[in-house]
């Protein structure tokens, strides 16, 4: 479900999907309000709020639209007549309201969009509901308090190793790979060019004894032999593994990559082109012939599992100093 589209062409869109039969899904589903008149929401309005927002948060995020019946053909739910809400609009502020307190913990970055009728102020209601980094989030809705997940068309109750599941990925961090150009000066009139590469933490967790390792799959920039800082040193201690071309760089117990935070641990340098003085460089002249460069990241840290990355570096990105995208 493309929800862009539904803020911008919702009746439109809601009525093709009603006259089409269209199923729900993993990312969709539809529903009644309980009492169409009514502005208030009401004890099913509030559980079935509840069990999408914890089901969806819990898996991969999906959208609720509210005013649309169903009916099951081909063994399948799928979208079969209109029950817009009356005062749409007001009915909208409503559910914004209630989606604070219809899951613990809330669902951050949730959507309320009304869709209102060309004629009157009926319509209908669609609810983006993103998966969350805060999961597992339990509906407490009236008489649930309990755990959802959206599988295949339906919302299930969670089984308590998919909970414990949940709650050891939040206190688990991410990590994820950075790299920044940054022009080196020149050798001899030769324009040269340093390559930083981290690593950045994007969860709510402090990630202990990070590590990453750099392996050239194809010829290419090689280490700085200055290290980060120019005079020799790295932010990370380099080790010796049993394989040859493979460099790694360990914080140690005394390091901590702390959420938010962006660390840069070594570099790779590079010259644009050399002369006979200049041959224990790498530069453009050594660049693969069937192909852009290949390096390959790896890293990880305590409680985070080993991620590889390979980046390729193409020729105009080398000559323009410039860390792929």
């Amino acid at each position: 479900m493309d929800f862009e589209t539904l803020k911008i062409s919702g009746l439109s869109v809601i009525k093709a999907m009603i006259a089409s039969g269209s199923e729900e899904t993993q990312y969709l589903d539809f529903k009644r309000k309980a009492d169409p008149g009514r502005t208030d929401l009401q004890r099913d309005d509030k559980k079935a709020l509840g069990e999408a927002v914890s089901g969806f948060a819990n898996a991969d995020g999906g959208v609720l639209i509210v005013g649309v019946g169903t009916s099951i053909a081909d063994g399948l739910d799928r979208a079969a007549s209109e029950h817009p809400i009356d005062n749409v609009r007001e009915v909208a502020e409503r559910y914004r309201a209630y989606l604070n307190e219809c899951a613990s913990p809330p669902v951050p970055d949730c959507e309320v969009v009304e869709i209102q009728s060309e004629a009157d102020s009926s319509g209908f209601i669609a609810i983006r509901i993103p998966k969350s980094e805060l999961r597992p989030h339990m509906s407490v809705a009236p008489t649930h308090h309990r755990f959802y997940r959206r599988t295949a068309d339906r919302f299930e109750p969670m089984a308590r190793y998919e909970i414990e599941d949940l709650f050891r990925l939040r206190r688990s961090p991410n990590l994820e790979l950075v790299l920044k150009t940054d022009p080196g000066g020149s050798i001899g009139g030769h324009k040269k060019f340093y390559i930083r590469f981290g690593l950045t933490n994007t969860s709510n967790v402090s990630a202990k004894f990070p590590y990453i390792s750099v392996r050239h799959i194809t010829s290419g920039p090689r280490l700085a032999d200055y290290g980060l800082d120019g005079n020799g040193n790295d932010l990370f201690a380099r080790l010796l593994t049993a394989s040859a071309d493979e460099r790694v760089f360990s914080g140690g117990a005394n390091v901590a990559l702390h959420p938010g935070q962006t660390l840069f641990v070594s570099r790779l340098e590079y010259m644009l082109t050399t002369d006979e003085r200049m041959r224990s460089y790498w530069s453009l002249n050594e660049m693969p012939n069937d192909g852009p460069v290949k390096i390959q990241f790896a890293f990880g840290a305590d409680d985070h599992p080993r991620k590889i990355e390979i980046i390729e570096f193409t020729e105009e990105d080398l000559l323009k100093g410039r860390a792929p995208s």
